[in-house]
């Protein structure tokens, strides 16, 4: 992970995208303007990415406040994939704990996601990232309040 953080790794294109998206939406929202229109694909059309960029999460939402404190945005999104990741990770801890009853074998499970080459691919395809960890901690949810997991 060293080395995605200090950007010897290279990212994805669509990782740039999602950057891209990104650093325009929070950059028009700090600047007061809510962009309902991008202007830079097909001289202008309606702004729906917030919708595919994953901008309405609730950890997206450090990136602002990290260019608020004084980060740039490339970093702040650096680090919004990398908290993005190991809260995905702690999710894989969770529902291996739910589904083996085992806190050690959990655990173990826990860091083969870490350390495996699926974990090292989600660094540099955000658009991978966007869809395991929401999808973790849904089936983590579904096994904890499913009626029969008594």
């Amino acid at each position: 992970m060293r080395d995605f953080v200090f950007g010897r790794i290279p990212v994805n294109m669509d990782t740039n995208t999602i950057y891209g998206v990104t650093k325009f939406y929070f950059n028009n929202l700090l600047n007061g303007v809510v962009p309902l229109w991008e202007p830079f694909v097909s001289l202008g059309r309606p702004f729906y990415a917030i919708a595919i960029c994953n901008l309405f999460n609730p950890v997206t939402q450090m990136v602002p406040l990290l260019k608020l404190a004084g980060i740039n945005y490339s970093n702040a999104f650096v680090i919004y994939m990398v908290v993005y990741f190991f809260t995905g990770c702690i999710g894989f801890y969770f529902l291996a704990r739910e589904i083996l009853k085992d806190r050690y074998m959990s655990y173990l499970a826990y860091l083969g996601l870490m350390f495996s080459s699926l974990g090292a691919s989600m660094f540099t395809q955000m658009t991978f990232l966007e869809i395991v960890v929401p999808t973790i901690w849904f089936f983590f949810f579904l096994l904890r309040f499913s009626p029969s997991a008594g």
